[in-house]
């Protein structure tokens, strides 16, 4: 007994107990079988393959290039900009598909022939599963490479901080595209692998991506070649303006108006307007003087010493913000009387809110309570900031400016806040991204930035001492896009002076003849066909969601154009409704009714007392998408039907 007991030991039962579980845990790790294993070895496969390896790289480069280059252009104001965009399109979405078919032939077409399809149903796999398998892998590779291209496009893509509508045409939009593009793509590449060889389902799938990539071009081409007036696209472009616009000076005067103090700023008409600018200048004033399309070029507010000092003076005012200015010099004594300092816009309501605020800039410029300052460089503007020499710009933010403006004069409040909210947000559409001031983008004027020094500085030669006011103007580049965006906003409310009329003409080609009233039943006849022809017209639709899904219908009819080549890639999505209660507003109808004395004898207030407008539904490019989906998910069960079938056999 002794000696069994000394060879079995005693063991207390907890050490038995603590000895078997230490003994029974085993460490397992998790594993991938059945379907999650299938369709792990489907995702290494297509992520190993040599031909999407290669085609997707390709795809990255062509793509960031595309969107780089284009998006560098436009912050550098170059028109040229939207064709490279349609040019990006074109071999982007070509060699996008090219990665495309040969990852469907060899998620497909490939596991067929090497009989692996069979393999996998013989092991129970349901078709259903392994089709599933194959969809899920496709979407998975597809996006992998989308975001990679995405990632890097953030990363080299500067400059569009405030470029709010760039930043989604250029950027946004080709990626969102890039993104649901499989989803539409699959049906059509998965019919081809089913029922076509490798060699010839790969050649079909280019062949038929390439087709899809200069539909646009063709169809631009096309629409160049057949419309009778030539001048077709830049209609669009004008008239798609006209439609922004009045919607957004219509949210301007419907919000200000109802503000006590801001309001009165409506309460002159247009021949209150005219006569106190003949009072303050002597000088015979017509409206129609302020071309909004072509002042940019004349800049005339550089030469303040000239003939033109009135109409130079009057253009300071509206177009650069400086409505304090007074320009008179020892060659123009005869246009201004007497000593007394007079500006273009005194005895208007307006005037007094711009006193209003400039008075408190002045009071509070050397205080702790004084704006921030933002100092531009000497080779830098008021409206865009940057060397010009790398072209490297950005839009001014006003936010900061009208949110100190709201504090320090409460009875403007509601006026400031929605000046602040709008440029913030339309900037893009106010003053169009150019560095020169020669594109007609932009819905407002601006000036040529190259010539900063003598915009905020004091004439040798000027007669009234203006030094104090150009010494705040340049401190405070801000504050001038702030009174520029409130004048031509309330000027606009008046008569529409942002679209150019000369390129509306009639059967014979007379812009001289046509009226006011034919000349706006045109533009709603432009953009009632257009709209109809966007919607039925499918072959646009994937160039339009690649510019535009991530704009909405006004602000992309508006912002989007082919560059000026006249291909109208885009054309109109919506339409103006009341458009012709606008005509009588238009600079042609004003001036028409001018009477002996000029604009003195029109008796009319701002538009939108009177009249309203809205757009309608037409073609919406995000409902468009949805439905495409829609489409494509139907399409893509047809292809598991044909799928199980072939399997089978």
């Amino acid at each position: 007994m002794e000696l069994n007991s000394m060879n079995n030991p005693i063991v207390s039962p907890e050490k038995m107990k603590k000895k078997r579980s230490i003994k029974d845990i085993k460490l397992t790790l998790p594993k991938f079988n059945g379907v999650w294993l299938l369709l792990w070895i489907n995702i290494k496969k297509s992520f190993s393959s040599k031909a999407i390896i290669g085609t997707g790289i390709v795809y990255i480069i062509i793509a960031l290039v595309f969107i780089i280059v284009p998006a560098k252009l436009d912050i550098a104001g170059e028109d040229f900009s939207r064709l490279m965009l349609l040019v990006g399109y074109i071999l982007a979405v070509f060699f996008f598909v090219v990665f495309l078919t040969v990852v469907v032939m060899n998620l497909i077409k490939t596991p067929m022939i090497e009989g692996i399809t069979k393999i996998e149903t013989r092991a129970g796999v349901p078709l259903w599963k392994t089709f599933l398998i194959r969809y899920t892998t496709f979407l998975i590779v597809s996006w992998f490479y989308v975001l990679i291209n995405f990632i890097l496009a953030m990363v080299f893509t500067t400059g569009f901080e405030t470029a709010v509508f760039s930043r989604a045409m250029f950027l946004y939009g080709p990626v969102i595209f890039f993104f649901i593009l499989p989803i539409f793509w699959f049906p059509v590449a998965g019919l081809i692998a089913l029922i076509c060889s490798l060699a010839m389902g790969t050649f079909l799938g280019i062949f038929c991506g390439a087709i899809m990539a200069i539909t646009p071009m063709i169809n631009g081409l096309v629409t160049l070649i057949s419309q009778q007036d030539y001048r077709i696209s830049e209609q669009l472009t004008n008239s798609n303006k006209l439609k922004f616009g009045a919607m957004y000076l219509q949210d301007f005067y419907n919000t200000v108006s109802k503000e006590e103090a801001s309001g009165k700023i409506f309460d002159d008409k247009i021949s209150d307007i005219a006569y106190a600018i003949e009072e303050n200048f002597f000088d015979s004033f017509e409206l129609s003087n302020l071309d909004f399309n072509s002042s940019s070029k004349n800049n005339d507010w550089e030469k303040p010493d000239q003939s033109s000092n009135a109409m130079a003076t009057l253009k300071r005012a509206i177009y650069l913000g400086q409505f304090n200015i007074d320009s008179r010099t020892d060659f123009n004594t005869n246009l201004i009387e007497g000593t007394v300092q007079r500006t273009p816009l005194e005895g208007l309501a307006i005037n007094k809110l711009l006193t209003d605020m400039y008075n408190k800039v002045d009071e509070l410029m050397e205080t702790n309570d004084r704006p921030t300052m933002h100092r531009p460089d000497y080779i830098s503007g008021p409206f865009v900031e940057g060397a010009i020499s790398t072209g490297a710009m950005k839009s001014y933010k006003v936010s900061d400016m009208t949110n100190w403006f709201a504090k320090k004069l409460p009875e403007y409040k509601t006026l400031f806040n929605f000046i602040g909210k709008s440029y913030d947000k339309y900037h893009e559409l106010f003053f169009a991204n150019d560095i020169y001031g020669y594109s007609n983008r932009g819905m407002f004027e601006k000036f040529d930035v190259s010539n900063y020094g003598n915009t905020v500085a004091q004439p040798s030669n000027a007669t009234v001492d203006n030094t104090r006011q150009f010494e705040i103007y340049f401190r405070y580049p801000e504050y001038m896009v702030l009174n520029s965006v409130i004048l031509q906003s309330w000027l606009n409310s008046y008569s529409i002076n942002y679209i150019d009329e000369s390129i509306f003409s009639d059967g014979w080609g007379s812009s001289s003849s046509l009226s006011s009233k034919a000349m706006y039943e045109k533009m709603e006849e432009l953009q009632s066909h257009s709209t109809n022809k966007k919607m039925a017209n499918i072959f646009m639709h994937f160039y339009m969601m690649y510019t535009g899904s991530a704009l909405s219908t006004n602000v992309g009819d508006a912002f989007v154009d082919d560059g000026g080549v006249g291909l109208e890639t885009r054309g109109s999505t919506s339409k103006l409704r009341n458009i012709q209660a606008l005509a009588k507003y238009s600079n042609k109808a004003i001036t028409s009714a001018a009477g002996v004395n000029g604009l003195i004898d029109v008796e009319t207030g701002p538009m939108f007392k009177e009249n309203s407008v809205s757009t309608t539904f037409g073609f919406n490019i995000q409902l468009a998408i949805f439905m495409y989906i829609l489409v494509a998910a139907g399409f893509t069960y047809l292809i598991y039907l044909l799928y199980s079938k072939n399997a089978r056999i």
